[in-house]
């Protein structure tokens, strides 16, 4: 029987709340740790792609949050003075989505839905979108853990699934949008949270859903190879944070002087 204490069904500002390192604020360190310090006292504001991330993973993964949670606005942008009264009038007790995001997301569960693997995986037992806390050399550490599930062999490896959007599936390019966003070391950190608190391993597992018809679906297993890559980046991340944390200094993104990169269509167009 899998022991699911440590695994806690709490709301989102409660959990933001809690203290614990996240990936979210771990992975902003690796780019520049002045924008961590910055963002310590000045939290990243909200943005429709935020919303649209948050209604598509409550309409997936809790569809009993998403219904009595959010509402539709018939408007087709968020500005002008319906928008505002709108906002007014909901923005206080419900997150809002425009009618053609809300259209969009329910293409976008149906085809998960629909897919093969995707809708094993979603069909068989797990708990979604729960918290996890766990001490990991003398630091505390937190998720929010997308969806964790597994099969009927008590000793078998566990999924913890990260559910993305994103423009294009085809493997390539979204390859390189998990190098971009750092996908590798969110499901490194994830992963090792949930081997920590449950003593099983893991399969970690991405659930990438494209956000424009056809609404194409795929699951993409994160290797061995991925995973070591993964700890790297973590560990490197969690090095500069102790160096910084230690020093009192918090550099930028470009803190000596570099040679200014050429682009590579520059040399083309000049004959280089």
């Amino acid at each position: 029987m899998l022991d699911l204490s440590g695994f806690l069904d709490i709301p989102d500002p409660e959990y933001r709340k809690a203290p614990g390192l996240n990936w979210s604020r771990l992975k902003v360190v690796g780019d520049s740790p002045r924008l961590y310090e910055y963002q310590s006292t000045n939290p990243r504001q909200d943005t429709g792609a935020f919303v649209f991330g948050r209604a598509f993973h409550a309409a997936l993964l809790q569809p009993e949050v998403y219904a009595r949670g959010w509402k539709v606005y018939d408007g087709a942008t968020r500005r002008g003075k319906a928008w505002e009264s709108f906002q007014r009038l909901y923005g206080d007790d419900y997150e809002i989505i425009t009618e053609a995001e809300f259209d969009e997301i329910a293409c976008m569960v149906r085809s998960v839905h629909a897919h093969g693997e995707a809708s094993m995986l979603m069909a068989l037992d797990g708990v979604n979108e729960r918290a996890i806390f766990w001490e990991e050399d003398n630091r505390g550490m937190k998720a929010k853990v997308d969806r964790v599930c597994w099969g009927e062999d008590p000793h078998a490896p566990i999924f913890v699934v990260d559910a993305k959007t994103t423009r294009e599936i085809d493997p390539e390019s979204f390859g390189r949008s998990a190098d971009k966003f750092g996908y590798v070391g969110q499901m490194e950190h994830y992963a090792r949270g949930v081997e920590i608190l449950t003593g099983r391993p893991t399969i970690p597992l991405l659930l990438a859903v494209e956000k424009t018809a056809p609404y194409d679906v795929g699951v993409f297993r994160v290797s061995g190879e991925a995973r070591r890559l993964g700890a790297v980046q973590r560990q490197s991340y969690l090095d500069t944070l102790d160096r910084c944390t230690s020093s009192g200094e918090w550099p930028g993104q470009v803190p000596t002087v570099i040679d200014l990169p050429v682009a590579r269509w520059a040399k083309l167009r000049n004959g280089f």
